[in-house]
């Protein structure tokens, strides 16, 4: 089973849209960010269906992070994110192998 990331999700009542946007890794060093003014994740397309996947949950932990104002340092977020993605990986909600 592939992880379907969507492409909107909401959080605290507030909608997101998932949009790619290219070059992210090549020129910024970045797998995604999250643009809050637009209310938009942006994910690199041509990362593998698995950096795309944690790539994803990352940026919404940052999402969640900002909404109920937890203060997590990037560190603390990423953590939380690898942890998040292991967990879905595990309940097969996630798959490693590429499609």
């Amino acid at each position: 089973m592939r992880f379907k990331i969507p492409s909107t999700f909401q959080v605290g009542g507030t909608d997101y849209k998932v949009t790619s946007k290219k070059n992210l890794a090549a020129d910024r060093s970045r797998y995604g960010e999250t643009a809050y003014f637009s209310r938009e994740i942006h994910l690199d397309p041509e990362l593998s269906s698995q950096e795309r996947e944690s790539t994803f949950i990352h940026e919404v932990a940052h999402v969640v992070e900002d909404t109920y104002a937890c203060r997590l340092s990037e560190s603390q977020v990423k953590r939380m994110a690898e942890g998040i993605y292991q967990v879905l990986r595990q309940l097969e909600v996630a798959d490693a192998q590429e499609s």
